[in-house]
Formats: C-alpha cells, structure tokens, sequence
C-alpha cells in the first residue's frame, strides 16, 4: 500500500467539476459516492473555493483562489505529492485530459492513471485521442464512445492501449422527474398548458405554441450557435407562435452578452425564451 493508505481503505485523488448546477459535476458527485465506500477520497475541486469541505465522505478541495487553477492541476499535485494515492482520477473533456497526463503523469509514483470522459461526437481528428494513451485506464460514458475511441487509436497506429472500460452514469429520479401533477392526469393536454403556462409566464399561448427546449450549458463544445442557426433556418417557414427556450442552469455575463448578439444577428429576438426558470451567474 501507498504512504497514507491502511489495508481496509484504498486512497483516491479526484479531479473535475465541483460546480452544482452542471452536469459534468453531477455525474462525477454521483460516481464519487458510489465509491465513497470502499475509498477515502479525495478531490481537487475545480471551481471551488474556500476551505477544504466534506460532503458525504468525500474530501473537496479547492483550487487556487482568484480562478487561477483552471483545471484544478495545482491543487491535484499538490493532493498526490501529500497523500500518495492508490489511484489518480480526471474527470474532463477529451481535449483537456492531455493537460492531466503531461502533468501529473511526473508525480503519480505507482498510482494508477485513469480518466472519465464524456463524448458526445464524433473523434474526426484522431490526434485528440492520443494522449489517452499515457492513461493506465480510459472510461467512458458509453458503449458508443468506448468505440469511437477505439476507432481512433487505430487509426492512430497504436500498438499499446489502456485498458478501455465503460461505466454509464445514472439518474437521480428525485431530483429529475415529471411533474407529478402530469402524471396523475396521464399528460392530459390540460394538465400540460397549465405547466407550460407556469413556466412561461404568459411569454407564449400555452395551449398553441411549438416550443423547442435546448438546456445546455453555454459552453463552446455545445455550440450552441448552430441551435440559433437551425432554428432561425426553421423559423423562416413556422409559425409565429414557434418558439426557441434556451435554458442555462449556470451561465456568466460574457456568455450572455454573446447569446444576446447571436439572437439579434439571426433576427430571433422575439422566437427565443431565455432561462425562464432563472438561472446562477
């Protein structure tokens, strides 16, 4: 065993997405209680600060004060360098997960390396699946990505790979569910106007309009400037009461700003319902 550890608990050194509200922190909160278990964990808490808290066994840590930690890095190596883990866990984007293994690849001693990586389109440039190839084991959401990567290490030429697993990510069906009110009515067509008019306060005829929901997160890799490019493309031919909700469970003034113009130039500004539910800036 690792300095640190004891023969009954493994030591686990996480790091991802610690911000309520996306999905990418949802899914590795969920993963990381599953394990919490069996493992002391401990995670470098990207986007977190303040003092080191725990939430249901598990560690949180926060990155640099001031955002200067982007990727919780430093605070990952710091993490590793002290606790010496059984195995290091990155939780991040097919792009970004270069940056985990070129830098804490140095540090990690025995540790395993592994990464958990959602992919949600096609690995066109092959490159990008590279540097998985210094990972000791690669993880993804789906059997479909466990493909498309695979497809790129060979094409790739890659002669020695990682371990390939998948491990999906469930859903939490207190937090998301129908409405109950819905369910008891068998999604009466007078139940649904009477949600529809509760969530969009009057901003459409709850019982006529054709809403099309797009609840991304504004980021780049959702492109969400192709959803205003469709839909204004649809909208040259729809009704007037065709509609565009554009929900965001966590956003910022610059992504708004830029949403803002993007509705002007496509001449949507009357289609486009913007976080009805509200939203954290």
């Amino acid at each position: 065993m690792k300095p640190g550890s004891d023969s009954a608990r493994r030591r686990l050194v996480a790091v991802g997405w610690q911000v309520p509200g996306t999905g990418l922190t949802r899914v590795f909160r969920g993963l990381l209680a599953e394990l919490s278990g069996d493992w002391t964990i401990d995670v470098a808490g990207i986007g977190t600060e303040g003092p080191v808290r725990r939430e249901g066994g598990i560690s949180i840590h926060p990155t640099v004060p001031g955002g200067r930690d982007t990727f919780g890095l430093a605070a990952a190596r710091e993490l590793i360098e002290t606790i010496h883990p059984d195995v290091i866990l990155c939780h991040h984007d097919l792009w970004i997960l270069a940056r985990y293994a070129r830098q804490l690849g140095p540090v990690r001693g025995d540790a395993c390396l592994a990464a958990y990586l959602p992919l949600d389109g096609v690995i066109t440039d092959e490159t990008l699946a590279e540097p998985l190839l210094d990972f000791d084991l690669v993880i993804t959401y789906t059997d479909w990505a466990r493909r498309e990567v695979e497809d790129a290490w060979r094409r790739l030429g890659a002669t020695h790979r990682p371990r390939l697993e998948v491990l999906p990510h469930g859903l939490d069906r207190v937090a998301f569910q129908a409405d109950p009110d819905l369910v008891a009515s068998g999604f009466d067509p007078a139940a649904r106007s009477r949600a529809r008019a509760e969530v969009f306060r009057g901003r459409l005829d709850p019982d006529t309009a054709f809403v099309v929901l797009n609840a991304a997160r504004p980021a780049i890799r959702k492109r969400l400037d192709l959803t205003l490019e469709g839909f204004a493309r649809f909208a040259r031919t729809a009704p007037d009461d065709a509609m565009l909700c554009l929900h965001h469970a966590v956003t910022d003034h610059d992504h708004n700003e830029n949403l803002q113009q993007l509705i002007r130039w496509h001449g949507l500004g009357r289609r486009v319902i913007l976080n009805p539910l509200g939203s954290r800036v």
